[in-house]
C-alpha cells in the first residue's frame, strides 16, 4: 500500500536525519535553530509512521508471525 502524502513526509524526515548526522554544524544548517539539532526525533517519526502503515493495511497477521518478520 502506498500513500503519497506520507511518502513526502518520510522523505523530509530522511533529509533531516542526514543533515543531523553529517551537516548539522555547517552553514546554513547551523542557523536554523533546533530544527536540525533535533534530527534524532525523525527516527521516532519513522517508528510511528511504520506502525500507522501496518495498522491501516488491514492485514490479518498473527502476533508471533509479526515478530518473526521483524
Amino acid at each position: 500500500m502506498k500513500i503519497n502524502s506520507l511518502t513526502s513526509t518520510r522523505a523530509i524526515a530522511a533529509i533531516v536525519v542526514v543533515i543531523f548526522h553529517y551537516a548539522g554544524d555547517l552553514f546554513p544548517y547551523n542557523k536554523c535553530g533546533n530544527l536540525f539539532h533535533s534530527g534524532n526525533l525523525s527516527v521516532g517519526y519513522f517508528y510511528v509512521l511504520s506502525g500507522f502503515v501496518l495498522y491501516i493495511s488491514q492485514r490479518k497477521i498473527k502476533y508471533f508471525a509479526f515478530l518473526k518478520n521483524r
